[in-house]
């Protein structure tokens, strides 16, 4: 949004001769402030202006200036503004202007990419001097280095400019009718390429190792405190679909972390991308509680306010205010699960670590976070991945049977469909 404001000033003298005519109706001078908007290809979109008046005409006393504000100008696309001064009249009319302003309110967002089906963007925006966000295209990570633009997923490099993979799939024996480049089958629409698989040794890591990835993401999320962090924890439970299959928002780049699989003596292993997304769905849940119990204390046992607000938002009130935080996140982590198995990723359905990292993400999401706390965000998570009895991976009953890369698009190697821990001293 911009504002425009300017001081101007006439001299009496502007009046005699010159615009009599006007004078004598007591008309301003034609003295405009004027703005033009235009989009990036110069097209115009959009323009105003604004006269001066005869509030500050000199008549030989030292008059007050007056000052003329454009109405807020929201911008809507990256393009130009074309802002002037303009003095208009036929015959000379003195018109002083000073302190000409602009005020540019900038928007929230900080970076946009469109993108065309396979990855390619368009129409992207990035505001000035902000930090890159360099996880793009299903979250993976931009690899500009000699301006490749490749994306990184792991075991191939992407090209989005041409929709195909730098090296042959290593499983191109069983699509015998596709390329050995091609990308989601040449159907991104319906099909995407998505982590999320059982522990693999390469990524096996620790509670301080995520922390400290989580301090060096391009939002620093871990070293955020108060509002920040409370406002870092909603986006962490945010979703977005994907032909119809809701995936998280948020910690598509925790699933490249070298350390996104945590060992605990008492949770076992822990997926950190289903622990934080589980963490925001949990806390989401338990704002979502607080209001609708503030809602529900409010009209409770009256009969006219409930009539007021009708019955199904009574209901959902209820609801709401009734609801476990907790529960509430973990049977969303179910539902995903039984998507998973019905076709959307057989690979890693009902993963043996997966259930109960929503668990214990939901407990730290929704029981545990403090965004009071002068403690960051990262600190709250080390000292609660520590009561679970973070620690070196290798001490994990199954370490040396850990595959080394991800076993799509074999099962796991173990599944589980409850919350309940494997590979603990109470479950191995």
């Amino acid at each position: 949004m911009i504002i425009i404001k300017v001081i101007f000033d006439l001299e009496s003298g502007a009046f005699r001769n010159p615009v009599e005519r006007r004078l004598k109706f007591n008309l301003p001078p034609r003295a405009y402030l004027n703005w033009l908007v235009f989009d990036r290809n110069y097209a115009f979109l959009t323009g105003g202006f604004k006269q001066i008046t005869t509030a500050a005409k000199e008549a030989g006393t030292d008059v007050p200036h007056e000052y003329i504000f454009s109405s807020p100008i929201t911008i809507t696309q990256p393009g130009y503004v074309y802002i002037y001064l303009s003095n208009e009249n036929a015959t000379p009319v003195e018109v002083f202007f000073d302190e000409f302003k602009v005020t540019h309110t900038k928007s929230p967002v900080i970076q946009m990419d469109d993108y065309y089906p396979f990855g390619l963007t368009f129409n992207s925006y990035s505001r000035e001097n902000s930090v890159a966000q360099d996880f793009k295209y299903n979250g993976k990570e931009l690899q500009d280095e000699l301006g490749l633009n490749w994306l990184d997923y792991g075991a191939r490099m992407y090209m989005p400019d041409i929709g195909r993979w730098g090296v042959i799939d290593a499983l191109t024996e069983k699509y015998v009718r596709f390329s050995p480049y091609n990308y989601a089958v040449n159907n991104p629409v319906n099909l995407i390429d998505v982590g999320g698989f059982e522990p693999i040794k390469p990524q096996a890591g620790t509670a301080s190792g995520f922390v400290a990835f989580l301090n060096n993401t391009s939002t620093k999320m871990g070293t955020l405190t108060g509002g920040n962090a409370q406002n870092a924890m909603r986006r962490l439970g945010q979703v977005e679909y994907s032909s119809g299959r809701p995936l998280p928002a948020t910690t598509g780049p925790f699933n490249t972390s070298k350390d996104r699989y945590v060992y605990t003596e008492k949770g076992g292993w822990l997926d950190m991308s289903h622990v934080m997304f589980y963490a925001g769905q949990a806390y989401s849940n338990k704002e979502r509680k607080e209001t609708a119990q503030k809602k529900y204390d409010e009209v409770k046992g009256d009969n006219v306010a409930i009539s007021a607000m009708g019955h199904q938002a009574y209901y959902q009130v209820t609801k709401d205010a009734m609801m476990d935080p907790v529960a509430e996140a973990v049977q969303t982590g179910y539902q995903q699960e039984a998507l998973d198995a019905a076709g959307a990723a057989t690979h890693s359905a009902y993963s043996y670590e997966d259930l109960p990292s929503d668990l214990i993400g939901a407990e730290f999401g929704a029981n545990y976070f403090d965004p009071n706390s002068k403690l960051t965000m990262g600190e709250q998570l080390l000292n609660f991945l520590n009561s679970y009895g973070a620690t070196d991976p290798s001490k994990a009953p199954n370490y040396n049977s850990l595959p080394e890369q991800d076993r799509k698009p074999k099962p796991p190697t173990r599944t589980n469909r409850t919350t309940k821990p494997v590979y603990t001293n109470e479950n191995p």
